[in-house]
């Protein structure tokens, strides 16, 4: 990628892309190529070109089983999983800090201990309740 002897960048950079998806014997090492293309392609301040390039490239090619794909779908998955659960605990510990100072009168720190849950949580809950107005009251 140093000299490109009159030619186009963009027109360079496709044919080396292009070739080093006909020549690699493996997804590995078309992987491993693609990187040092990238890597030089930064290098050479070409990465924006080599980008298009690759998005491309993997228009035309199936890559739901690429390693690398699935590995990212994977992640994703999980961690849509985990915010997910983490949601749903947090919901749940509002809905119990709500309920135990609507349908009680302990005390805030009696609150946040029996929930698990830090005091000022439960403080910022009774405020909230506290300040919003009351359906069906004049």
């Amino acid at each position: 990628m140093a000299d490109f002897q009159g030619q186009d960048p963009e027109t360079v950079s496709e044919l080396i892309a292009k070739r080093i998806k006909e020549l690699s014997k493996s997804d590995a090492e078309r992987e491993k190529s693609y990187t040092q293309l990238r890597v030089l392609s930064n290098i050479r301040k070409l990465q924006p070109t080599i980008d298009k390039i690759m998005a491309n490239i993997f228009k035309l090619i199936d890559i739901s089983d690429d390693p690398l794909f699935v590995k990212g779908v994977v992640k994703g998955k999980l961690e849509g999983k985990l915010e997910g659960k983490l949601e749903g605990k947090l919901e749940g510990k509002l809905e119990g800090v709500e309920s135990l100072i609507i349908n009680t009168d302990f005390s805030d720190e009696r609150i946040a201990f029996l929930l698990a849950v830090p005091q000022d949580f439960v403080e910022n809950i009774r405020l909230r309740l506290k300040n919003e107005p009351k359906i069906g009251k004049k």
